[in-house]
């Protein structure tokens, strides 16, 4: 199934103290909001999560000649779908205020999200796969390694790089593009792509040669 774009519809009253400011007030707004990247907004009403938007319609209406105007518009989320706050190295804590309930935080198990074993499970809260080559996703490996592969068993997709890392190595899959020490290595690896199934996925690696830690 698609999912369908969501309109969110708002209202606000900008109040300045003179005529000058309310232009150059009206105008910043009118050119945030009006860019081509999307912006977050949040509901007040669900702090913890955010939703991707551009502006579809909007109305500035001056009230006479004072320097107070009445805002309303639409905006719409083209993919439909919120985003959390918080990512998964914040920690499942409703203490931190960046989770709530309805976010699918686990309850019988414990999401660890920073490994040092070649084998582990990773948790995806989402109601949908996370596509690297859509949405955030970020693996960092750090340690030595020869044919380095991460494999998800869940999901059947294996990410390999056919070169050398040392154990101060750093290498970082950031959503489609592949990185060591910062550096593009994209034509060394098997250009592939890695995500995840929602709820738990099986992880293993191969090609490792000592200590590792990849979160």
């Amino acid at each position: 199934s698609v999912l369908a774009k969501r309109d969110i519809t708002f209202q606000l009253i900008l109040v300045c103290s003179n005529y000058a400011e309310y232009i150059l007030k009206r105008n910043e707004f009118i050119k945030f909001i009006s860019g081509k990247e999307e912006i977050y907004v949040i509901d007040e009403r669900h702090e913890t999560v955010r939703w991707p938007v551009k502006v579809e319609s909007l109305n500035i209406q001056q009230k006479g000649g004072a320097p107070i105007c009445d805002i309303a518009g639409t905006f719409v989320c083209a993919q439909g779908l919120s985003e959390s706050v918080g990512s998964t190295l914040d920690g499942f804590k409703f203490s931190n205020r960046k989770w709530s309930l309805g976010q699918n935080i686990p309850s019988s198990e414990t999401a660890e999200y920073v490994f040092d074993t070649n084998k582990f499970k990773v948790y995806n809260a989402s109601d949908i796969a996370i596509n690297p080559e859509r949405y955030p996703f970020i693996i960092r490996y750090k340690g030595a390694s020869e044919g380095l592969r991460i494999n998800n068993k869940t999901t059947g997709q294996v990410w390999s790089y056919k070169g050398i890392t040392t154990r101060t190595d750093e290498l970082e899959i950031n959503q489609v593009y592949s990185l060591l020490n910062g550096a593009g290595i994209y034509g060394d690896t098997e250009k592939s792509t890695i995500g995840l199934a929602p709820g738990w996925n099986e992880i293993e690696i191969m090609g490792s040669t000592g200590p590792l830690e990849i979160s």
